[in-house]
């Protein structure tokens, strides 16, 4: 990942910091999806409209196999 430049003294951060860390004033963020720099206060992106935190892949449903299934229900009411 690239550095973030400070708006107020210009100093190179490290990617991923939220505030400089020369002057302390806080950096700019980028946006996970379309890469458009964001203001430190925005939750979502002025470009896309993606959220600007980066999310987990969602969960998958979870399969019971119809054999499964009917063997649960059946023991269920025993």
């Amino acid at each position: 990942m690239a550095s973030t430049s400070c708006p107020q003294c210009a100093f190179e951060s490290p990617a991923g910091m939220r505030f400089c860390g020369r002057c302390g004033a806080a950096l700019a963020a980028r946006c996970p999806h379309c890469g458009a720099e964001a203001p430190p206060d925005f939750r979502f992106c002025g470009h896309c409209g993606k959220g600007l935190q980066e999310t987990a892949a969602p969960e998958r449903p979870v399969y019971t196999p119809k054999h499964l299934a009917d063997k649960i229900l059946k023991s269920r009411s025993a």
